[in-house]
C-alpha cells in the first residue's frame, strides 16, 4: 500500500480478479497500508464491483513489525508502483528472502536483477500480474535472494546517489 495513486493497487486487485477462482481457493490477496481513507474506500468497492470480497482484504496503517512479519509469511510479496526512486518494499522482501513480483519500472529491474531474485510484470497490467500470480498459485515460485548482492548497504546507495549528482552538474 502507500500514501498515492503511485503505488497503484488496483493493479494487483484487477490481476487478482482475473484469476479463476478454484486456483486462487483458500489464499487472499492482502493489501496492507493504504492510506488515505479515501483510497481505502475506493479499493474495498473495487473489490465488492469485481467479486473477489471473499478472497482480497485491504487495511490502512500497520506497524512496521507486522508489515515484516505479514512480508516474511506471504507466499508472494507485490509492489504495483508506478514510480520509484528506490522501491525500498521491493529491496525489504529481497532482503528478507521473500519472493518478490513487482512492476518492471526501472528502480524494481535495479534491485531485482542486482538480487537475481524476484519476478517483474508490465506495469500497469492486471493482464501480465495475473499471469504470473496464477503461476505462483500452481507452485512456481519465484526466485529468492540467496546471497547478499555486492553494494548491497545504505552507505552504497549514498555514494551511488552522490556520484550521480556529480556526474550532471
Amino acid at each position: 500500500g502507500g500514501v498515492g495513486p503511485r503505488k497503484d493497487e488496483q493493479t494487483a486487485i484487477r490481476a487478482w480478479a482475473r484469476i479463476p477462482a478454484a486456483l486462487r481457493a483458500d489464499t487472499v490477496l492482502l493489501i496492507a497500508g493504504v492510506e488515505p481513507e479515501s483510497r481505502l474506500t475506493r479499493m474495498r468497492e473495487l473489490i465488492k464491483a469485481l467479486g473477489v470480497a471473499n478472497s482480497v482484504t485491504v487495511t490502512g496503517s500497520i506497524s512496521r513489525e507486522e508489515y515484516l512479519d505479514l512480508m516474511m509469511a506471504s507466499r508472494v510479496s507485490i509492489s504495483c508502483s508506478r514510480l520509484e526512486s528506490f522501491g525500498l518494499p521491493v529491496g525489504e522482501a529481497l532482503a528478507i528472502g521473500a519472493p518478490v513480483v513487482c512492476s518492471d519500472i526501472q528502480s524494481h529491474r535495479e534491485l531485482t536483477e542486482r538480487a537475481n531474485a524476484g519476478a517483474t510484470f508490465e506495469t500497469r497490467s492486471a493482464r501480465s500480474l495475473s499471469r504470473t500470480l496464477a503461476a505462483i498459485l500452481r507452485g512456481e515460485l519465484p526466485p529468492r535472494m540467496e546471497d547478499i548482492p555486492v553494494n548491497w548497504s545504505w552507505a552504497a546507495r549514498a555514494r551511488e546517489h552522490v556520484d550521480a549528482y556529480l556526474r550532471y552538474p
